[in-house]
């Protein structure tokens, strides 16, 4: 048996037209690309402003098309309401707001059975950061049924528990919900040097936060949010991921965005993340670049091009995910535009490194700008005529029978200490052949042709993600 959720809000506020404006707007601020449409679970932030709508109607965009069974969806405790111990659960209905969204009853009472959940109806009245989230759900998913709960204090031996709990109410088509801000800032007045819009406490307190969740490091997490509610929201989702029902899923950072953008006073600055969970065919719980990675990796690759003809100094992107702060092999590519269309202008990189992404590429595009023997250096009048691209490697391994050689795959062939690379993007021809491009790497190493044949040669393959500037 189900009943309809009954919450009041602003007509005017959430009415098609408005939506419809949201997302296109969130759309074109946090453009986000999935291989897959098979998400499993969202971390939006509360909707509280509207950089927090935009970015939470960012990851809501993309539920269209699916179908679920029913949405858990779990909303830390604002700390200025009334603090309680455990999960609230909804207990009393008012007029209803929507013909779509319908509590999900029957695992409502089921939850109720157990010691940590109470049915406290008080949280959940004027809620006006849950009633945009399901009004979002429902422009998006048009009906499903919801289990809603706000989050209190809780302690680990009773996260853990609940962890169990939770996901024994769901199956493989149920949704997860995560509603939290990062964290609300007081008289935080210190500037950041990496990005003059953000607070130097902010910026480094987020980026941990950020990594936290697409590492699932319950510990760091807890140390870096001074909100227990908040805290106690993430360990349990956490704790959710290391059960059966979501031991493979993959994270897509889809942005951050924080309320200094709504020009409020320092005091009241609030931060917020938003990623999307989605199946993964890798084992645990893993993460990948996703647009917002890559957008931000081609804006320090440009920065690290300005440094050239300007004494700015090594500096930070504006916040980093968990796969900006891993170490990859990458390679930068430079192309001059020209009338007649791009012209290659340099490109250097590397296979391994135990350097951060973000370092890596900003070094990279100077690197390919300026010591290219090639080319000559880059001049400050072609700057702003010069594209970026970015490959990113990954899944490097040897090849031992050299027909099996993808065309989209890269490969590398190492003589002794010395490398050539082909790129996947060079290689997508339409008569493709691993012995051509196996005797250019040799001649781009030695002149000898047949240089990959000897037994003192390597060859390698590996996948690589590219991107550029549009």
């Amino acid at each position: 048996m189900t009943a309809q959720i009954c919450f009041q809000y602003d007509q005017s506020r959430y009415n098609t037209h408005a939506l419809q404006y949201l997302d296109v707007q969130a759309q074109r601020a946090y453009p986000v690309s999935l291989s897959e449409n098979n998400i499993r679970c969202l971390i939006v932030p509360h909707c509280t402003d509207d950089s927090a709508q935009c970015l939470a109607a960012a990851a809501y965009r993309n539920l269209q098309g699916q179908q679920f069974d029913k949405i858990i969806m779990m909303c830390a405790l604002d700390r200025d309401a009334i603090d309680f111990y455990g999960i609230a659960l909804p207990c009393r209905h008012i007029d209803c707001c929507s013909n779509c969204m319908k509590l999900s009853c029957t695992d409502i009472a089921k939850l109720s059975q157990y010691d940590a959940f109470h049915y406290y109806q008080l949280p959940f009245c004027d809620n006006y950061p849950l009633l945009q989230q399901i009004k979002m759900l429902e422009f998006y998913l048009h009906s499903a049924e919801i289990i809603p709960l706000i989050v209190g204090n809780l302690a680990l031996q009773d996260i853990e528990k609940i962890a169990v709990v939770l996901t024994d109410c769901a199956t493989p088509k149920t949704l997860i919900i995560i509603c939290c801000n990062f964290a609300r800032y007081d008289n935080c007045v210190q500037s950041c040097l990496a990005d003059s819009s953000k607070i130097c406490m902010i910026y480094d307190q987020d980026a941990y936060c950020m990594q936290a969740i697409q590492s699932a490091h319950s510990y760091t997490i807890k140390n870096v949010l001074d909100d227990p509610c908040t805290a106690s929201t993430y360990q349990l989702f956490f704790h959710m991921l290391y059960t059966p029902l979501l031991k493979n899923v993959e994270s897509v950072c889809v942005g951050y965005a924080s309320s200094l953008y709504d020009q409020v006073p320092l005091e009241n600055i609030t931060t917020y993340g938003s990623f999307i969970m989605q199946d993964s065919l890798t084992d645990g719980y893993t993460y990948r670049l996703g647009r917002y990675d890559q957008l931000q990796l081609l804006q320090h690759a440009r920065l690290g091009l300005q440094d050239v003809f300007q004494a700015a100094g090594r500096r930070l992107p504006c916040m980093m995910s968990y796969a900006m702060s891993q170490p990859y092999g990458l390679f930068v590519t430079l192309y001059h535009m020209l009338d007649h269309g791009p012209v290659l202008q340099g490109c250097m990189g590397v296979v391994e490194t135990q350097l951060p992404l973000y370092q890596v590429v900003y070094d990279m595009a100077q690197q390919a700008a300026c010591h290219d023997t090639r080319f000559y250096p880059l001049r400050h009048k072609d700057l702003e005529s010069t594209i970026i691209s970015l490959s990113v490697m990954t899944d490097i391994s040897t090849v031992e029978d050299y027909e099996k050689i993808h065309p989209r795959q890269g490969v590398m062939l190492q003589y002794f200490d010395k490398k050539a690379i082909y790129l996947p993007r060079s290689m997508i021809k339409e008569s493709f052949s691993y012995e051509s491009i196996l005797t250019d790497l040799s001649k781009q190493i030695h002149r000898h042709t047949d240089l990959w044949k000897k037994p003192e040669s390597q060859i390698f393959t590996f996948h690589s993600l590219v991107f550029q500037e549009e």
